[in-house]
């Protein structure tokens, strides 16, 4: 697949920008141990790039649980905002890559969290602040992987989707994006390889990814 010109960078944001998958796992599995329902890393990989209230609702129907779905997910919310204020980090590169593109190509996030879990992630990173625009779980009806949330971003980067350069981390937002006809550049650290087959190109880990963007948009 040839590289369209870009005109705009567009990231998801739990994998991709900060190492907040760990943290998320952390919590679901924490909230449903102490239900009785003890979990691994490995069953939590199923669910990354999916919101919360997917989980949630798999758990409830997987169990025959009488209570709601919305009863674990606001558990698992509170849980990961403490952490995720005290714990999460930027990928390395991260700031450089945005230094460089500031001002250079219009940015946004698009992100399937919700807007409170994105600000208690902007709280120890000030990502928000680099960024046009940030589009969450909140903004869109239909999630990842529908491509609404990435269309929806692009229309406020006043880009069109061709020309939008994607970096996700999971197989539910790539479809996404590719759905939405963007350029997507997928990271293989969160999820196999063989589940990111419809990017255009695969890296190993973010850093890589940047490295990338970098010779894309000759920053």
């Amino acid at each position: 697949m040839q590289i369209p010109k870009i005109e705009a960078i567009i990231f998801d944001m739990d994998g991709t920008l900060v190492n907040t998958e760990p943290l998320h796992c952390k919590a679901w599995l924490n909230v449903l141990g102490k239900r009785g329902f003890h979990y691994d890393d490995e069953w939590f990989s199923q669910w990354i790039g999916k919101a919360d209230r997917f989980l949630a609702q798999g758990v409830v129907e997987e169990h025959g649980l009488k209570l709601s779905a919305q009863v674990l997910q606001k558990e698992k919310e509170n849980l990961f905002h403490a952490l995720a204020e005290k714990e999460t980090q930027t990928f390395p590169g991260l700031t450089e890559l945005l230094s460089l593109l500031k001002g250079k190509l219009p940015m946004a996030i698009a992100t399937n969290s919700s807007r409170k879990d994105a600000e208690k992630v902007f709280i120890p990173t000030q990502l928000d602040q680099w960024m046009d625009a940030v589009v969450t779980s909140d903004d869109v009806e239909q999630l990842k992987p529908a491509p609404d949330m990435y269309l929806l971003a692009a229309k406020k980067l006043g880009v069109q989707p061709e020309y939008c350069l994607v970096i996700e981390d999971s197989a539910a937002g790539a479809r996404g994006a590719v759905a939405a006809g963007m350029y997507v550049l997928g990271v293989t650290s969160s999820i196999p390889a063989d589940r990111m087959q419809m990017c255009a190109e695969l890296f190993p880990h973010p850093t890589e990814a940047y490295k990338k963007v970098r010779a894309i948009v000759g920053a």
